[in-house]
């Protein structure tokens, strides 16, 4: 049966990907408690909403889905919540749209922000960058993912799928990161022109390692730096959801704090001074008194191998939460390390 659109926008696709899972209205209760509910689209979260204050769309992959978490524990959620809090919203006047796919690509992202960044009119576009391993390749019978980054030396000999196995062959880490800049730089661009506030949220490709590269560094200087921002909290997770892979709901509330100050910057770029005093204000003051951030943020300091750095962090995590067995034992730990 063909599924019908039926949200409030006619004109949007439904979600093209997936169809055995992302179909309007579809429910899912995986990982034994948590809750995947599709909107009319076929995408997982909120229905459009034009009356709304204030709207985001975000656009990704499983880390924008969510995976393994109720939505309430995502970061996008979190992120909803102080925008609201900032901006003297309540929760429900602020719609946050997430048109993410697990395990899919950057090429899907930049589609999907085609698709529908222009339509629905976001306030803030969050594009949260795709680990790179992975294409969309399109044909005349539609798109297919390839993502190599799912094949081990354990399951290669079982592989019965030669596209994806002559993406494979020819993979390197730095068509990788040219495909992922490309995408960035025409969302960007295309965002740019639709006078679109946004962000590219980086927690997945180190940039860095590719400067040196002479033919990545020409895509390096075309990214706009000052919508972007870095975080370490996937590397270094503080807490697995409930598929013991993804980060769990400490880690995104850790990631929701790190980018909330970003939006003053961001809105500051589009001339929007007042909302980005109010974003700079509130962040700094939810950053400070986050147990949650601190706990993370010690987690991130030790795996970059600074203890002082982990050991600062996670004290004012037992300040804030002195009565925390969690962030008691971490500190203990440290101590005696």
């Amino acid at each position: 049966m063909t599924a019908v659109n039926t949200s409030s926008i006619p004109s949007l696709k439904l979600c093209d990907v997936r169809s055995e899972e992302h179909f309007p209205h579809n429910e899912l209760v995986c990982h034994g408690t948590k809750v995947y509910r599709y909107n009319s689209l076929g995408f997982r979260g909120e229905e459009f909403r034009p009356e709304a204050k204030f709207r985001v769309a975000a656009f990704g992959c499983s880390i924008a889905f969510g995976m393994g978490l109720d939505m309430e524990e995502t970061f996008l959620h979190k992120l909803k919540l102080h925008i609201a809090n900032s901006l003297g919203f309540t929760p429900d006047e602020v719609n946050l749209m997430v048109f993410a796919v697990g395990g899919h690509s950057n090429d899907f992202a930049l589609r999907t922000v085609l698709n529908y960044a222009v339509e629905v009119k976001p306030d803030l576009v969050i594009y949260n960058l795709v680990a790179m391993p992975r294409t969309e390749l399109i044909s005349r019978d539609g798109a297919r993912n390839l993502n190599v980054g799912a094949i081990t030396a354990e399951n290669i000999d079982f592989i019965d799928d030669d596209k994806l196995l002559a993406f494979f062959d020819l993979y390197e880490p730095e068509y990788g990161f040219v495909n992922a800049a490309k995408n960035i730089v025409l969302a960007q661009l295309y965002l740019q022109r639709a006078g679109i506030p946004s962000l590219v949220v980086n927690g997945t490709v180190n940039v860095e390692q590719f400067r040196n590269h002479s033919m990545c560094a020409d895509y390096i200087r075309q990214l706009d730096f000052d919508n972007y921002i870095e975080h370490s909290f996937i590397k270094h997770k503080a807490d697995l959801a409930a598929d013991d892979n993804h980060a769990g709901a400490i880690t995104n509330s850790a990631i929701a704090l790190h980018i909330f100050p970003a939006l003053a910057r961001v809105f500051r770029n589009n001339g929007r001074e007042e909302w980005a005093e109010k974003f700079a204000s509130a962040a700094e003051i939810a950053q400070a008194g986050s147990a949650e951030y601190a706990y993370s943020m010690s987690i991130v300091y030790e795996g970059r191998g600074d203890r002082s750095g982990a050991l600062e962090a996670i004290r004012k995590a037992v300040e804030l939460t002195p009565e925390d067995e969690l962030c008691q034992s971490r500190l203990a730990a440290l101590q005696q390390a």
